[in-house]
């Protein structure tokens, strides 16, 4: 396979600049200087200008048209003029699609968006939208949320839109609902922006947010029971004699100094189960915590470092998502605790996020203690009886 032509490679990519190579809307042959597309290949001097001119020269008359300084002395070049019936030609030769057939492609991957599954109640305003963009794509207009050269990207955005909009269980925070619609538990609150913006616009409004879609976020305050003393400057808390626990936020945690008498921390992903426990083990520190928020890290960061830490949490994907995500965010060495996986037949068929999920996990030396858990996981194919309520 011969190499790829450098000087062409540069026009390829200031043609894609231009207002023909964006939107095919051109009226005139982009004709940029010389002198400035050979800058852009990189070709300014000895050898490489002269094999850039040289290669120029020959395709003067096919597939390109060279404009000169002097009508009677060809030796300056001054323009390169690419005719825009040329910009197939361009393409092929350089193996890859044009401009135009990526709009076109996505043109057409709206159109096959149309038809894809959704809750009956978003359908119309779903088929309008990939309608309305499979035109904008033809000439690229009003396309924001979506890079031209990033089409798989954009396939997999408007897959997420789907299944968001077909997301049916309220007052999950948002990590989890991320971990279990993408594989990845910050991808949502990463994309948020041009989530929610193209929620609204496929909505009119109507659901503009995650929140609109009972997705809540990742709490700001983190329930704790247990052994525990805050000192502040003027007064202090102790939650010992407190049966339910207390909720502290991130602030007062910062500006608190931390007494406690427990020797193990254990963090619980289940409500019920935090409150189960906290009424058997009262001589143990209880948090509450899915994904840890700010409050939970706070609070985590001022624990003596000779405690003992455990995580208690679902077995499925996302609930030992969590435990790794506890070791990776503090630091600490969170063992799992009654998290042994339970396989049955009749369980919930694993997603393929959650199978994307599974596979980065076994691949990540911070899960090598859960490893055997996570290959029974994959190869069941099922989650199981993963609640912790059920255990």
């Amino acid at each position: 396979m011969s190499a790829p032509s450098r000087i062409l490679e540069a026009l390829a990519r200031l043609y894609e600049k231009s207002k023909a190579g964006r939107t095919g809307l051109g009226e005139l042959d982009f004709q940029p200087k010389f002198q400035d597309l050979m800058k852009e290949a990189g070709c300014t001097e000895s050898d490489a200008y002269e094999l850039a001119e040289r290669e120029l020269r020959s395709l003067h008359g096919s597939l390109v048209e060279l404009e000169f300084a002097h009508p009677r002395d060809h030796s300056d070049i001054f323009k390169v003029r690419l005719p825009l019936a040329n910009e197939a030609p361009l393409y092929r030769r350089l193996g890859r699609s044009s401009p135009t057939e990526m709009r076109a492609i996505w043109s057409a991957l709206f159109r096959e968006a149309m038809s894809w599954p959704l809750p009956e109640k978003f359908c119309a305003d779903w088929k309008s939208f990939c309608l309305r963009h499979s035109a904008q794509a033809v000439h690229w207009e009003n396309m924001s949320g979506f890079r031209r050269d990033e089409l798989a990207a954009g396939r997999d955005l408007l897959n997420l839109m789907t299944r968001l909009l077909s997301w049916s269980q309220p007052d999950h925070f948002v990590r989890a609902v991320s971990c279990r619609l993408c594989g990845q538990s910050k991808r949502l609150e990463q994309q948020r922006g041009v989530l929610e913006s193209l929620l609204s616009e496929v909505t009119n409004g109507h659901f503009a947010s995650f929140a609109a879609l009972g997705i809540l976020d990742t709490p700001k305050h983190v329930l704790v029971a247990g052994p525990l003393r805050l000192r502040f400057t003027d007064h202090r808390l102790d939650l010992g004699p407190l049966r339910d626990g207390a909720s502290l936020s991130e602030a007062d945690l910062d500006r608190a100094e931390i007494e406690c008498a427990a020797t193990r921390c254990v963090t619980v992903e289940n409500k019920t189960s935090f409150h189960q426990r906290v009424v058997q083990h009262s001589d143990e520190l209880h948090l509450h915590t899915s994904y840890p928020g700010a409050a939970t890290l706070a609070l985590l960061r001022k624990l003596p470092r000779t405690m003992e830490f455990l995580h208690s949490g679902d077995t499925d994907p996302a609930g030992f998502d969590i435990l790794r995500d506890l070791r990776q965010s503090t630091g600490l060495p969170f063992r799992s605790l009654a998290m042994d996986v339970a396989p049955s037949d009749v369980g919930p068929a694993l997603t393929a996020e959650e199978i994307t999920l599974l596979q980065n996990m076994l691949a990540d030396p911070l899960m090598h203690p859960e490893r055997q858990a996570l290959e029974c996981l994959m190869n069941s194919k099922r989650k199981g009886a993963f609640e912790q309520e059920h255990r």
